[in-house]
């Protein structure tokens, strides 16, 4: 087994970062080094498959009772 993690295939890398869905995960991937970076490219990433959290509030300011609330 390498450390030579900058010797994995571009395509490997490109596939790997398809599945990667957090933002900042992206940003660490890419962070990696430059070959990764490079294999990383935005038009790769859909932040748009990311979904969006629920904003989630009391119901009333007294209760123990959450409302979720779509912001899409």
């Amino acid at each position: 087994m390498t450390d030579n993690w900058d010797g994995l295939l571009t395509d490997v890398l490109e596939e790997i970062a398809k599945r990667i869905r957090m933002p900042k995960d992206y940003v660490a991937f890419r962070g990696v080094c430059t070959f990764w970076r490079s294999a990383a490219t935005w038009d790769n990433y859909m932040f748009r498959n990311c979904p969006i959290p629920l904003l989630m509030l009391p119901s009333r300011e007294d209760s123990h009772v959450l409302d979720f609330y779509n912001l899409t």
